[in-house]
């Protein structure tokens, strides 16, 4: 009868062990994401888009007529962006680390309306405010 030696049954320990992980591991593909709705589908800069679908969360680009945007919520199957300044009408695109989806429907960039009219007595240095502020302009 041969006698086994505590240095062969670690060693034997120690090969099972480091075989484990490889012999059971098993790693699941997620699915790519999906975008069912964009709405609207169209606005001006600054305007908020809601994108419905699913697999949405944890976006490593975001964009909205080719530039980048901002994500304002996500719940995974919902997605709140801005259109940011220099957005074209184009294509909604989200890509996640499962893959990248492009909206079927394209946003329509359009022309961001500007006051045709002055919306305060103070805006433009009006009154008595004194000659050292007049000419200042704010930025909402």
């Amino acid at each position: 009868m041969k006698t086994t030696t505590i240095r062969q049954i670690f060693t034997i320990l120690l090969l099972l062990i480091g075989t484990y992980p490889r012999v059971f591991a098993t790693t699941a593909q997620l699915p790519p994401p999906a975008i069912t709705s964009i709405s609207p589908i169209s606005g001006s800069v600054g305007t908020l888009v809601t994108i419905t679908g699913t697999d949405l969360s944890n976006p490593t680009a975001f964009s909205i007529g080719g530039v980048p945007a901002i994500v304002i919520s996500n719940t995974g199957t919902s997605l709140v962006g801005m259109v940011m300044p220099g957005a074209t009408t184009g294509v909604v695109s989200v890509t996640t680390d499962n893959g990248t989806v492009n909206s079927v429907e394209t946003f329509a960039v359009t022309p961001t309306g500007y006051p045709n009219a002055q919306q305060g007595s103070k805006l433009v240095g009006t009154g008595a405010i004194g000659t050292s502020r007049q000419g200042y302009s704010i930025s909402l």
